[in-house]
């Protein structure tokens, strides 16, 4: 989820402690294997976890973007 910079920090918290209980749920981790998803462990789906997770797709994305050809190498 995202979230605005200046979100209040105990309501983050609730989020957070909401999304750990929801990972330690085994029909939920059941129902996520069915749809080919592979369930977040309660470490990953932290606040600070997933802000770390945002920043490194965000510098792969980059990285792929600088790295494409232009579209107009690709069209001509």
């Amino acid at each position: 989820m995202y979230f605005p910079k200046d979100m209040d920090a105990s309501v983050l918290a609730e989020y957070e402690a909401a999304m750990k209980k929801v990972t330690e749920d085994p029909a939920f981790v059941a129902d996520m294997q069915k749809l080919y998803y592979n369930a977040l462990s309660a470490d990953e789906v932290g606040v600070e976890a997933s802000k770390e997770f945002i920043y490194n797709k965000r510098e792969m994305c980059k990285a792929l973007i600088e790295k494409a050809p232009s579209l107009d190498t690709l069209t001509q």
